[in-house]
């Protein structure tokens, strides 16, 4: 075995993972950093909405948990602008977000009895049921949330080991989800994950008054996408979706004044200047050349590719009208 494979196998073995998941894990490290340089460019790096949309001026103060969350998203799930997951880290202190494979290398396998994962289903128990239990605990307990697609929760749910118990807020949905508007929920018992967390740490024994922060935010969320979707806001943000508008369309203004250019005063290519046409007279008589007895073109693919690159290319540059220039076409064979 080669030197290099050698490393990597010895690296994969005290991440506990098998050689292809390493490099799997590896490969999707790369893209995530690639994919927050890029977002980064035109979206909030932290509420994944359009820059001028970004809602984290907006947001109340963070809130004083009792246990530490810790979202495990899919990989899949960074830079969705419907995500509520990147509600938690803006909103709950101590809570934290990895998206799974990139950032989660050995991380299931270090779970132990200090942790909870919220999963719905038939091995879970009510959050209600277990909150003596996390008051009994020396240090403070971990909740662990899923994050993404059913099938892509589910994938994630099979990696935790089973010995970390697991926790539902079926009990506590009185009722419909917030997010319903953006989202479709086949039943009235489905939530969103920010609102499932908030119902879990309310069965944990958060006060309930201390939560309606978290819900501010989701119904802040809401608008704000509703009003990136050209709809009215949902829950009476309609300030908040004007005051995002009118920021969003100064930015655009001052993007578009920066990139417009002056039209020049003769064409590069015909030589015509803006009161004359000598564009379209060429292409008037020249265009029956194009065409052989049987009235069809006989001009080569290749031929008719370069032509429309050219074509594309001097539609800016003419000075003639806005129609495009086509004496490039015309001069090629």
């Amino acid at each position: 075995m080669s030197s290099r494979a050698t490393d990597e196998a010895q690296r994969a073995f005290e991440l506990g993972l098998s050689l292809d998941d390493a490099g799997n894990a590896q490969r999707a490290a790369a893209v995530l950093a690639r994919m927050r340089a890029h977002f980064a460019t035109y979206r909030c790096s932290h509420c994944w909405l359009k820059s001028s949309y970004c809602i984290c001026a907006h947001l109340p103060p963070k809130i004083a948990t009792s246990v530490d969350v810790r979202v495990i998203a899919h990989g899949k799930e960074f830079g969705n602008c419907n995500n509520t997951a990147k509600l938690l880290p803006l909103m709950l202190e101590g809570a934290s977000m990895l998206f799974h494979p990139a950032e989660t290398a050995g991380l299931f396998e270090g779970l132990d009895s200090a942790h909870l994962l919220l999963w719905p289903g038939p091995s879970s128990v009510p959050a209600a049921s277990v909150r003596e239990w996390v008051a009994a605990q020396p240090g403070r307990v971990t909740l662990n949330v899923l994050d993404g697609t059913w099938n892509q929760a589910k994938g994630l749910a099979r990696r935790v080991p089973p010995s970390v118990v697991r926790v539902n807020v079926d009990d506590l949905v009185s009722e419909p989800s917030l997010f319903r508007t953006l989202r479709y929920h086949p039943t009235l018992e489905r939530v969103c994950t920010a609102e499932a967390v908030a119902l879990a740490l309310r069965g944990l024994g958060q006060p309930a008054d201390e939560l309606a922060p978290l819900f501010a935010a989701l119904r802040m969320q809401v608008d704000a996408a509703s009003g990136l979707l050209g709809r009215r806001a949902v829950f009476g943000g309609d300030e908040l979706v004007r005051t995002l508008r009118a920021a969003d369309a100064e930015r655009e203004a001052a993007a578009v004044g920066s990139t417009v250019t002056a039209r020049p005063e003769r064409c590069d290519h015909c030589g015509a200047t803006r009161d004359e046409t000598r564009c379209d007279e060429r292409h008037t008589k020249r265009s029956k050349r194009w065409k052989g007895e049987s009235g069809r073109r006989v001009r080569s693919v290749a031929a008719r590719r370069s032509s429309h690159l050219r074509i594309s290319w001097a539609r800016s540059n003419c000075a003639t009208s806005l129609e495009t220039c086509r004496t490039a076409a015309l001069d090629s064979p």
